[in-house]
């Protein structure tokens, strides 16, 4: 009599290890402590492994595909659910699809729900009246490091090495801005990087870190529009002439100009790095034109007195023209961008030297 052996299968079910890959990739999009990551998504033939090597990490397009699919299963049911209503979900499952919006977004920038997702979450955050929301006070401490984790969020998207639809993309930046103006009290205070630090209420800081990561994505996308239009908004937040011009948008903007602003010193710091970067990139037209409107904006000086004058304005404009006159002349420069910054020197009434 022959006996019959069963042989149990104790591996792991194949719907069970995309959920681990899922998870582990949501682990290193959420590093702690938080930091800027340099994402690259790397071809489908490469092998379906994560690269982790912080603050780099390659993601093959199959794999990222696989874990989009995951992420958007558990998504799609919040999506007509306020995160911070009752009756939108166990907090545990909203979380979860809070850090699923992560993966959507890094797959389509253009997710306009996930993007609205993570504003209502971040809202959600917000205490006020004495209403205790889901019988616990959301502190001023959780929400200040909620807002920095999203301005990282966005920053590792603009600046990673990515297709260029990430740093293009309209919906990315309006979000970066709806942040600012939304929390400007957080987005200015205990932001470090390297050497560079920003106090609370620096505004000049601030300006320059985000001039920075705007350069930062003009680098690695030529001719990003959509970058550069966010420096502009940025820059009206703190220029006086703006503000007169009704140039300055969104309630929160207002909050965040004190004693008028940028002040000369810094105003022509930001200028000069806007023009260094111009003349390491001359064909870019989007850079061109980002620095012939801070030029307009420096305007706003010259209608102080002279004793109040801490910078020479015109002097920083002539001299900004002469010195791309002498960059067309010394690499015989030929390029329709560099020539439109030139010819705009009759606006600033600045003589040339050909």
């Amino acid at each position: 009599m022959s006996s019959t052996h069963t042989t149990t299968n104790t591996s792991p079910t194949p719907p069970s290890l995309p959920f681990a890959d899922y998870n582990h990739l949501l682990s290193l999009l959420h590093p702690s402590p938080p930091s800027i990551l340099e994402i690259e998504i790397l071809p489908s033939s490469h092998p379906p492994h994560l690269l982790s090597a912080p603050p780099s990490l390659g993601i093959p397009k199959k794999f990222l595909l696989s874990c989009f699919l995951i992420a958007r299963k558990i998504f799609l049911p919040h999506t007509l659910n306020q995160p911070h209503e009752n009756g939108g979900g166990k907090i545990s499952e909203r979380e979860d699809a809070w850090k699923a919006t992560k993966v959507l977004t890094l797959w389509e920038p253009n997710w306009y729900t996930a993007w609205a997702f993570r504003r209502r979450w971040l809202l959600s955050m917000r205490v006020g009246d004495g209403v205790v929301r889901e019988q616990e006070m959301i502190g001023e401490e959780r929400l200040q490091e909620a807002v920095r984790r999203e301005m990282e969020w966005v920053e590792t998207l603009v600046t990673s090495p990515l297709d260029g639809k990430h740093a293009k993309s309209s919906w990315v930046w309006a979000h970066r801005m709806w942040v600012v103006r939304t929390f400007p009290g957080k987005v200015m205070i205990q932001e470090q990087d390297g050497e560079n630090v920003v106090e609370r209420g620096d505004m000049g800081g601030f300006v320059k870190k985000e001039l920075e990561i705007v350069m930062g994505a003009g680098e690695r996308h030529a001719r990003d529009y959509h970058a550069w239009e966010y420096g502009r908004q940025v820059i009206r937040m703190t220029s006086v002439k703006g503000r007169r011009g009704g140039d300055v948008a969104g309630k929160g903007s207002r909050e965040m100009i004190v004693g008028g602003g940028l002040d000369e010193n810094m105003w022509e710091k930001c200028t000069r790095m806007t023009h260094h970067w111009c003349l390491m990139h001359p064909r870019d037209i989007s850079g061109w034109a980002f620095l012939i409107y801070m030029l307009d904006q420096m305007s706003q000086f010259r209608s102080l007195e002279e004793k109040e004058r801490k910078v020479d304005t015109g002097e920083v404009v002539r001299n900004l023209f002469h010195k791309t006159q002498e960059f067309v002349t010394k690499y015989d420069w030929k390029g329709e961008s560099i020539e439109c910054f030139l010819k705009s020197n009759s606006h600033f009434q600045v003589e040339s030297n050909d």
